[in-house]
């Protein structure tokens, strides 16, 4: 037979919009004001309320469906609801407990929807065997939030004891959400840049972590590097430390919370240049040696260079080589295309460097009389050693600054490869001296005080 316990519902809505929400509830205790039976198949045995404390979830009452000994149609009772408002963009849970009455008699029961007040029906969940200890049973039917709802619990049992049923709940929790925004890359530097974001929330979401993610790779995330920003919504600074200099990044904002870690939009950016020039005044050339000793050795050694006219050597290095130890002058040449398109006329050219195998003896030179858009030699030169601990092949660093007034342009990082030479005595003059140069160890030559092995030594010219 079929028995129909209607269940006639109180809804119960609160108002705490952070919060979970009761749209109807029975436990049985004392009444069942809230539910009706029906029985659907006239078999004469239907679901009917119990005050039983030791087969009671909670308290001392319950409903239980007994056995019918039809063979067709099973035992087919039904316990259902009156419709319930279910509000839309929310979770909607139906639960309850059962158990069977006793573990040789387990039962069956399925729960079913109705959307247009049970004119039609949905089935939700089939369930076999039911233990005879309570177990919760829980659907999430957030499929039908917005809408009104009928729920039923169907016996489906034949020739068993009696389903057992307790504390039946429909509530609604507001899907809990965190939406965090990036906020733009601002003072970037060589190793360290700042980004930050703000972070929302709705449900019952709790921020516990906020900052920002990164990483040379795309979508970072916290297993990344990290800010930690506190917990909470808002907005927050972020300030990003140790990264490398002329490198990509890629940055989100982040917001680790009860339910789930959620992220912001990536941005990416480069971290500075250390190595960049000023575009208004910057550096072009290198000039070791004067362009009269270069004609003299020859068009095919110097090509497509303009040399200093005049360049004063130290009398310790007449030859004004890279030789370890010795003091090595220069001028440099730079180019003027500064932005108010003036001349230069009374500038101060200095290098620095933090190289320790770089020595400088004299940091600066003058810059005079470098119209706009042309380049020229500084008037005077640069005076360096370097070091006698280098024992290969090198490339040294230094900056190179130009200061006309309260004005600096600088250019960073200009290398000095440093390399070992064959010095070969013959008829190319230089400087008074009949000798070429070739790189080290090349065939046919030996070093001059080395022996050919290509690495820089003591008192070996380079």
């Amino acid at each position: 037979m079929k028995k129909t316990i209607i269940i006639f519902l109180f809804s119960s809505f609160l108002n705490a919009a952070l919060s979970q929400t009761t749209l109807w509830s029975e436990n049985f205790e004392g009444a069942t004001a809230n539910v009706t039976v029906l029985d659907a198949d006239n078999s004469g045995t239907t679901w009917i309320w119990y005050s039983d404390m030791p087969n009671a979830h909670g308290g001392s009452d319950y409903m239980g469906c007994d056995y019918n000994t039809n063979s067709s149609p099973n035992n087919d009772e039904l316990l259902t609801s009156t419709s319930v408002a279910c509000p839309a963009g929310q979770t909607i849970t139906w639960s309850f407990w059962a158990k069977s009455l006793q573990s040789n008699y387990p039962e069956d029961f399925v729960v079913r929807v109705s959307t247009n007040n049970g004119s039609t029906w949905t089935t939700v969940a089939t369930v076999t065997a039911v233990p005879s200890l309570y177990t919760n049973y829980s659907y999430n039917l957030s499929a039908y939030a917005g809408q009104s709802l009928k729920i039923k619990i169907v016996c489906v049992s034949n020739n068993q004891l009696r389903l057992c049923v307790d504390d039946l709940s429909l509530v609604a929790t507001p899907v809990s959400s965190t939406s965090v925004t990036t906020a733009s890359i601002s003072s970037i530097a060589y190793t360290s840049a700042t980004s930050g974001g703000n972070v929302t929330t709705t449900g019952t979401a709790v921020v516990v972590a906020k900052g920002v993610c990164w990483s040379t790779s795309p979508n970072p995330t916290t297993i990344n590097s990290i800010t930690s920003n506190g917990a909470g919504t808002g907005s927050f600074v972020s300030n990003m430390t140790g990264l490398s200099p002329k490198t990509t990044y890629y940055v989100r904002a982040y917001a680790t919370s009860s339910v789930s870690t959620s992220y912001g939009s990536q941005i990416t950016f480069s971290t500075l240049d250390p190595c960049t020039a000023d575009p208004q005044v910057y550096l072009t050339n290198l000039g070791f040696l004067e362009q009269t000793a270069a004609n003299n050795l020859g068009a095919s050694f110097f090509t497509n260079y303009s040399l200093p006219t005049t360049l004063s050597y130290n009398s310790l290095n007449p030859l004004n080589l890279l030789d370890l130890g010795k003091p090595v002058r220069f001028k440099v040449r730079c180019a003027n295309n500064k932005t108010n398109q003036l001349s230069i006329t009374a500038g101060e050219c200095v290098i620095r460097t933090s190289d320790p195998n770089i020595i400088i003896t004299d940091s600066t030179a003058g810059l005079n009389n470098v119209s706009y858009n042309s380049e020229e030699w500084s008037s005077n030169e640069f005076e360096i050693k370097i070091a006698n601990t280098i024992t290969s092949s090198y490339t040294g660093y230094f900056d190179f600054i130009v200061k006309e007034g309260a004005n600096q342009y600088v250019s960073k990082c200009i290398p000095l490869p440093i390399r070992p030479f064959d010095c070969y005595f013959g008829t190319s003059p230089f400087n008074g001296e009949g000798f070429y140069l070739t790189k080290d160890d090349s065939t046919g030559g030996t070093d001059c005080f080395g022996n050919g092995n290509g690495i820089v030594e003591m008192g070996e010219r380079i």
